[in-house]
């Protein structure tokens, strides 16, 4: 229960930051901090306090006890009337702590830029507006994202010019602004564009809450999958390697219930962990791109076993059954199984992906996954001779990939590569009429790959 034993005012805030020291109780100190809002003789100093509250709560990810601390600091400042430089502050703070927590406001946001109209500040202003874009781009308008972002770089910019000893200050503001112009140009087609604000933001972050890593790793993520959509898997690695570092620092691992010594002491949400494990997929994709075996296998067996741990999870079951199809190929590969133990992997893979299609998941990379599996479940059949048995699964993939291959052109080396195997299996399996067409065609789509113009 929390601790609300009444404080004298001379000494309360800082008995009360003792407390949070000693027990972590946000939900504590703000039944204890609320009744002293009213009567707190020093206004300024309880601002203060409050916002400092506020910024521990977010560190701390308690996203909802940091918006009441920053509200009561709000609600203090407006009654006071006569400090709107730190209104405006205290406004953005707040308008920041809601979209942190994923339930963007723009009121608090659109106040503080209506203050910024009435003074001259561009510190307060550069602020405002990058939270208000990122705001706006949670909001689904992109164009009015992009108006405020730049309204908030040229308040820098203003900034700079008259004080360029506050670079260092203004770099996480900066980074913000590059981050949330990068994802909004990103959704509007402009790839290339997006790319550059993405890079520049990830190089610059700073993040400092639970929050802020997220959205950290999100963007490096974004970097990610276009680099790898463009063939470019050295590059993306990087990436790759620091969302996983963003979402999991040195400084507070990862870890599972059995690794836990406290049984009272939870678990990652699945939220979190799910993201950890996505940032992991994307890393193993890099390695496998880029020929590295030997370093994916690793990273793909510890997938398979975290992903086992959460069977009831979706996310995790999509990971299992990816990793599993991939493991499928790469343990023949390495010496490590001549056949057997991919085929089984393989074939767990294909029956996971069944399960969820089966439950209405429809996303391309379901179906895309499944016929990967299909080609991994078709090596490892070969590999004891069953070219006949080969044949079903790889006709499944085929299919599917020339299915997707026309809006995702990503996918048409798989389907190059799916064609051949088709045909060679059908030859060995004495089909040859139907080998024939089935080769030829994948000389059709080998003659697109190689006559394609890069992006």
């Amino acid at each position: 229960m929390a601790d609300t034993v009444p404080l004298a005012a001379d000494t309360a805030l800082d008995e009360l930051s003792d407390r949070l020291d000693a027990s972590g109780d946000f939900a504590g100190l703000i039944a204890s901090v609320t009744p002293l809002v009213a009567d707190f003789p020093d206004r300024r100093r309880l601002c203060g306090y409050l916002g400092w509250f506020a910024d521990r709560a977010a560190v701390a990810g308690a996203a909802d006890a940091a918006v009441a601390l920053a509200a009561l600091a709000v609600e203090v400042l407006e009654e006071l009337g006569t400090d709107r430089v730190r209104l405006g502050m205290a406004l953005a703070t707040l308008g920041r702590l809601e979209y942190e927590r994923d339930a963007p406001d723009l009121e608090p946001l659109e106040r503080a830029a209506d203050l910024c109209d009435d003074m001259d500040e561009p510190v307060v202003a550069a602020t405002v507006y990058a939270h208000l874009g990122a705001t706006l781009a949670a909001l689904g308008r992109p164009k009015d994202a992009l108006a405020a972002i730049s309204w908030s770089l040229a308040e820098q910019e203003r900034v700079l010019i008259a004080r360029p000893d506050l670079r260092p200050a203004l770099l996480p503001l900066r980074a913000e602004a590059d981050r949330v112009r990068g994802l909004v140009l990103r959704e509007l087609g402009r790839g290339r564009e997006a790319m550059d604000y993405l890079a520049r933001a990830i190089e610059s972050a700073t993040p400092h809450t639970p929050a802020q890593r997220v959205r950290l790793a999100e963007a490096a993520a974004a970097v990610v999958d276009d680099l790898l959509a463009e063939g470019r898997p050295e590059e993306a690695t990087p990436y790759a390697e620091a969302a996983i570092e963003a979402l999991a620092p040195p400084e507070c691992p990862l870890r599972e219930p059995e690794d836990q010594e406290d049984p009272d002491d939870p678990a990652p949400d699945e939220p979190v962990a799910a993201r950890v494990a996505l940032a992991r997929q994307r890393l193993v994709r890099c390695h496998l791109m880029r020929g590295e075996l030997e370093a994916a296998n690793p990273l793909i067996e510890e997938l398979i076993t975290l992903a086992r741990r959460r069977p009831d999870e979706p996310t995790f079951r999509a990971v299992l059954a990816d990793s599993l199809a991939q493991s499928a190929e790469l343990l023949p590969l390495l010496g490590l199984d001549d056949g057997p133990r991919a085929e089984s992997r393989a074939r767990e893979s294909i029956a996971i992906y069944d399960e969820l299609l089966a439950a209405g998941v429809d996303a391309e990379g379901v179906h895309t996954g499944r016929s990967a599996a299909g080609l991994a479940l078709a090596c490892a059949l070969e590999l004891r001779g069953a070219y006949a048995e080969a044949v079903e699964p790889l006709r499944e993939a085929v299919s599917t990939l020339e299915r997707f291959a026309p809006r995702n052109r990503a996918l048409n080396s798989y389907l190059a590569r799916a064609l051949l195997m088709l045909g060679d299996a059908l030859v060995e399996a004495d089909q040859a009429m139907e080998a024939t067409l089935v080769l030829r065609r994948a000389t059709q789509v080998e003659s697109e790959l190689l006559t394609r113009k890069p992006r």
